[in-house]
């Protein structure tokens, strides 16, 4: 009588071999194709004229992990695109991004001139639609970035970056703006040039809240439009790296004439010291927590101890 237990064993394990064929085989098949998918990604991208930064969001929602070098060649990209697209035309980028120079530059200091032009009561009602309006202009600006320039957020320093070096940053940033801010009001007290802002009793009038948005508008919106926003657009359209540092350094320092000379002054000095951090670590995010805390301890911690 043959010995059936054998021949069952030698079955089972043929079977658990074929199994491990087709699966391998498959393996092998959905590698090949996603290889294959993501080349014809990249060549009809390549014919269409479509930028790399597209590529790089089209490979990375098929979790394509092996496209980093995208986001390193994208400061290279410059504003323009081949004339097969004429949505995307070089003369229709840099057309919106003139449109976001006019609001990083200009929208500020045009809402705030214009709350005054037309003697806007004085209330906290005001004060938030006012800076409301402010936030909207930011709305504005990211719509040009991501659906008219096509860019992502490393554009304007806005990236994602390590907390930890974002903070240490931010401790070394405060003690410069601090020196700065000590040599700009010894310079202004050297001149004669006095201190305090047209609005300084105004804004002691508002509840705590009301200034805390204040605060958080000036730190975040001033640092994204003058510094995030400004200075890559100017470099990009002119090609000059001392007006692209300068002529938002300039006005952002102008538009604080509210404050007097001596306010005039501060800004420009410790504006100057945001604009290197930036420059040298392209890192909004120590800019606008920097610029928040140290508007927040002489505005709001005073209202509070």
């Amino acid at each position: 009588m043959p010995d059936s237990s054998g021949s069952n064993l030698c079955l089972a394990h043929n079977c658990r071999m074929n199994a491990a064929f087709r699966f391998a085989a498959r393996c092998n098949l959905v590698a090949v194709t996603r290889c294959a998918r993501r080349g014809l990604i990249f060549l009809y991208s390549l014919a269409k004229g479509t930028r790399l930064i597209n590529i790089r969001r089209t490979v990375w929602r098929l979790r394509c992990r092996d496209a980093r070098w995208i986001s390193r060649s994208q400061k290279m990209l410059p504003l323009q695109t081949t004339a097969q697209d004429p949505k995307n035309s070089a003369g229709s980028s840099s057309g919106w991004t003139m449109a976001g120079l006019a609001i990083a530059l200009f929208g500020l200091p045009l809402n705030v001139g214009l709350f005054t032009a037309l003697q806007i009561p004085w209330s906290a009602q005001n004060i938030v639609l006012r800076e409301l309006s402010l936030f909207a202009w930011a709305g504005v600006l990211a719509y040009i970035i991501r659906r008219k320039e096509l860019l992502g957020w490393e554009s304007v320093g806005l990236q994602r970056n390590s907390a930890t070096k974002t903070a240490l940053w931010v401790l070394i940033t405060i003690p410069c703006l601090a020196l700065a801010l000590f040599l700009a009001l010894g310079l202004s007290k050297l001149l004669g040039l006095p201190l305090g802002s047209a609005d300084a009793a105004k804004f002691d009038r508002l509840p705590i809240w009301v200034l805390m948005l204040v605060v958080i508008r000036a730190g975040f919106l001033e640092e994204f439009f003058y510094r995030g926003y400004a200075i890559d657009r100017l470099q990009r359209l002119f090609g000059n790296r001392l007006c692209a540092v300068g002529v938002p350094l300039v006005l952002f320092a102008v538009f604080h004439y509210r404050q007097g000379w001596a306010g005039i002054i501060i800004a420009f000095m410790t504006g100057a010291v945001l604009t290197s951090v930036y420059l040298y670590k392209r890192n909004l995010w120590i800019g606008i927590t920097a610029h928040f805390l140290v508007d927040f301890i002489p505005n709001i911690m005073r209202h509070v101890l």
